[in-house]
């Protein structure tokens, strides 16, 4: 395995060139399937951690929004893309593989309903960057692999208004992505967090984020908890989960990743 060590002084100018590269490579008529999704996957992974540590980084945000408009694009022209790139999902939970596992999941279920519209660039932008007030949790919370107590759960659960307060400097964060990033813990029964809202008051876009949220957790693998297949997952939530999630969006989601894309 080749790295490659950028300087925190250098990360804007690193991060320059990806925005001006990925595309291309997406674009290359030479490079293979598998090819262009392990450098849209580990570029993003990249550009997510690098955006956790410093988001506030004007320069990582415009870098953020440029990769989502590529991976929108790239899905909308090759929808068997997301069968390829779900073949690269590790099963090993990190907080920046799982936001572009939720960010390419809910790009191809909203692709399905809407095209290739400019409110699903918004809306990829959100899922990316759905957890992103996590870097204002205490680390110890996020990594502890025992039952939390009342106060950390509360810790939490402001992930989300963290996360709003954060992105709220940067333009290319528009009022679509701020609320799938502020309420993508809302659940359809009005237990979720942080607003506790109704169904009607919970977008069809903040809906989808939920789902691959909760579909990718558990298919990963956590210091808490084993991976369950995606079979086993996606039975779990139609089963236990119905009162909380969108089940016709839930038919959805089975529907794109298909019988072969179970963990």
């Amino acid at each position: 395995m080749k790295f490659l060590y950028v300087t925190d002084d250098d990360a804007g100018n690193y991060f320059t060139f990806v925005d001006r590269t990925v595309g291309d490579a997406l674009r290359s008529e030479t490079a293979t399937p598998e090819q262009k999704s392990a450098v849209l996957y580990h570029t993003t992974a990249a550009l997510v951690q690098a955006t956790f540590s410093r988001p506030e980084s004007p320069v990582l945000i415009r870098t953020n929004r440029t990769v989502v408009e590529h991976t929108v694009d790239a899905i909308a022209s090759d929808p068997a893309l997301l069968r390829t790139m779900a073949a690269t999902f590790t099963l090993d939970y990190s907080l920046y593989t799982h936001a572009v596992h939720v960010a390419t999941m809910g790009t191809a279920l909203l692709l399905e309903l809407f095209g290739t519209e400019t409110r699903v660039k918004d809306a990829a932008m959100g899922y990316l960057l759905h957890d992103v007030g996590k870097c204002r949790v205490p680390s110890q919370i996020l990594r502890k692999s025992g039952i939390l107590t009342p106060m950390e759960m509360k810790e939490i659960e402001r992930h989300p208004e963290h996360g709003v307060e954060l992105m709220r400097p940067h333009d290319e964060v528009t009022d679509l992505a701020m609320d799938i990033i502020l309420s993508h813990h809302e659940k359809l029964n009005g237990r979720g967090y942080p607003r506790r809202l109704p169904p009607e008051r919970i977008s069809v876009e903040t809906r989808i984020c939920t789902i691959v949220d909760v579909y990718d957790a558990l298919t990963s693998h956590r210091v808490y908890k084993p991976a369950l297949r995606g079979v086993e997952a996606l039975t779990f939530m139609r089963d236990r989960m119905y009162e909380e999630i969108d089940t016709g969006l839930l038919k959805q989601l089975i529907h794109i990743l298909g019988p072969r894309n179970n963990k």
